[in-house]
């Protein structure tokens, strides 16, 4: 999803994939499992090829709009509620892509959500997966056609987000 949003945004794919340790081919296939340390090079090509034309969290945002990602608004659009979108993302989805992860998820009596992300110790360090990721969290709730979230606080470092 995120080189379909490279490619949709206008940037170029090429400059994102020349040379990296796997190919576009590889990036674009869902059942491919890449190595932690080609998929922050691959980030942090993603956040050059954007410079001056949109931040990591905005890319993070735009990924909700991709066709990649309608199969996403479907299932969501029939089966769940935002809080739930949430839930499965953190609990289920991020687990399953991002094993190097720790996730905590915490709903506050008020409705409010808290979402940290920690890279575990040993792994290459990534602010700009915390900021593409951050995005991508701000805009969930347009898979059911809601405004986006409201985000009180952000904290990223290349080893933790909040």
């Amino acid at each position: 999803m995120i080189l379909d949003t490279v490619e949709d945004a206008g940037l170029s794919v090429d400059t994102v994939t020349r040379g990296l340790a796997v190919s576009e081919d590889v990036l674009k296939d869902p059942s491919a499992r890449i190595d932690w340390d080609v998929f922050a090079d691959f980030l942090e090509r993603v956040e050059a090829a954007g410079r001056g034309v949109m931040t990591p969290a905005q890319i993070g945002e735009r990924m909700v709009r991709v066709p990649s990602f309608e199969f996403i608004r479907r299932i969501g659009r029939l089966a769940m509620s935002p809080r739930r979108l949430y839930m499965i993302a953190n609990r289920l989805v991020a687990p399953a892509l991002f094993a190097n992860l720790i996730l905590t998820t915490e709903w506050l009596p008020s409705g409010e959500l808290v979402m940290s992300a920690e890279i575990l110790s040993g792994y290459r360090e990534s602010a700009t997966f915390f900021r593409l990721a951050h995005g991508n969290g701000v805009a969930a709730p347009r898979v059911f056609d809601l405004p986006p979230a409201n985000v009180r606080e952000e904290v990223f470092s290349g080893r933790r987000g909040r």
